[in-house]
């Protein structure tokens, strides 16, 4: 992955990658104020009030188009906060932590986004990110690719997740909401790799506490219902870098009951 120069402009307020500077400027969007006020885009996301994703599609000068995702966040709710609060955590509010968990995973050479631009005002902030072209989600590919009919297929996708995730825990990364719809695997390239995605929540620790790895753990399987047990059992060897599942009985234990929590919390929720 490329090292990233990052720009510092409109009194502190942008921060651009230097390798879009060009076509941002081109564009007319090299100020806060500009992309923050950005509608000209197709809506993507807006499930709720405060926050909107849309995808931009450029064409430059020299006729090479241009594909990013805006997400624009307006000043939170104050739920959000009394949610952290009573949570003893902190809040996670706006575009900043995202464009910092990404250029973390940059850092430690684990496949995501390209940070475009970021930039921050007050309460109000954008993440701009370009597309990840040619994928499809992970979820949709392993709905499609059955373990019946392509299991060497799908355990080799299954070793390549692992090592990723064996990879970000090791960087202290977890990402909290770690879901086979939140990884997606070129069709055009295989040396390309899976991408993670969706870094909003994304943390850097000084010290990864087990109950992170466990989370994140326990999200991939719960989000891979279709897994067989076998293929459940090579995901979690292979994370382990292979030592049996009986050497790390405790945090298997933890995490099984970790996927049960999760299924009867997402059950509420759909009642």
């Amino acid at each position: 992955m490329k090292n990233l120069e990052i720009n510092v402009a409109d009194r502190g307020r942008l921060l651009v990658n230097r390798e879009y500077a060009d076509v941002l400027h081109e564009h007319g969007l090299d100020s806060f104020e500009k992309l923050m006020n950005y509608d000209e885009g197709q809506i993507a996301k807006h499930f709720v009030k405060e926050r909107k994703t849309s995808r931009l599609v450029f064409h430059s000068a020299h006729r090479i188009d241009h594909v990013f995702f805006l997400k624009q966040h307006e000043q939170a709710p104050l739920k959000e906060y009394y949610k952290s609060f009573f949570r003893l955590t902190k809040p996670v509010i706006g575009a900043r932590n995202e464009w910092d968990a990404i250029l973390r995973f940059h850092e430690a050479q684990i496949p995501t986004m390209s940070p475009v631009a970021f930039g921050k005002s007050g309460s109000r902030s954008f993440l701009l990110t370009e597309e990840i072209a040619n994928c499809v989600k992970l979820c949709e590919w392993f709905d499609e690719f059955t373990a019946e009919d392509f299991p060497e297929d799908r355990q080799t996708i299954l070793a390549e997740i692992a090592e990723l995730t064996r990879r970000m825990h090791a960087a202290n990364i977890h990402h909290q909401d770690y879901y086979l719809t939140h990884m997606l695997l070129p069709t055009d390239d295989e040396d390309r790799g899976i991408h993670i995605i969706d870094l909003g929540r994304a943390r850097k620790r000084h010290h990864l506490a087990p109950r992170w790895i466990v989370k994140d753990l326990a999200q991939f399987l719960y989000s891979g219902m279709n897994l067989t047990p076998e293929e459940r059992a090579f995901f979690l060897e292979t994370y382990f870098q292979n030592h049996s599942r009986s050497d790390n009985r405790d945090l298997v234990d933890r995490i099984e009951k970790k996927i049960d929590r999760i299924a009867r919390h997402s059950l509420k929720n759909r009642l």
